[in-house]
């Protein structure tokens, strides 16, 4: 039996690495790629299931002064598509976010924003709950 070893990249280089062992009954998983409780699986295909990498606390943001922070993906087939969520909370006022997983904009409000994305490959979509703080300036 084969012992896949899974690596990926994102496009800002981040290398992670994901070990499954495959036996008769469920799969053992280890490593933050292919460890997936909800639905573990084998992965001897080199699938690699579809996750939001970036940690829900974004970095904050100052009232007026132009905010930038890109949303990871990793897995998946193909490209990704971001949007925010049905029945999400809003991003701050002046802010948005883009196909592509870029959240930027001057920021007109103060306070701590709390929303879910959502990112789409093929025809598998996730989600994830995120917050921005922004203060003043």
């Amino acid at each position: 039996m084969d012992h896949p070893i899974l690596a990926t990249t994102t496009g800002i280089g981040f290398l992670l690495l994901g070990l499954a062992v495959c036996g008769e009954s469920d799969p053992i998983i280890f490593g933050p790629i292919t460890c997936f409780p909800e639905t573990p699986r084998c992965i001897d295909d080199g699938f690699v299931p579809l996750q939001i990498l970036t940690a829900s606390a974004l970095i904050d943001g100052a009232k007026n002064v132009v905010y930038s922070q890109t949303l990871i993906a990793a897995g998946g087939e193909g490209s990704y598509t971001w949007a925010l969520a049905s029945g999400s909370g809003p991003l701050p006022a002046g802010v948005s976010l883009s196909t592509d997983g870029v959240i930027s904009g001057p920021p007109t409000v103060v306070g701590t924003f709390e929303f879910t994305v959502e990112v789409t490959s093929a025809d598998v979509t996730i989600q994830k709950a995120f917050s921005i703080t922004v203060d003043e300036t």
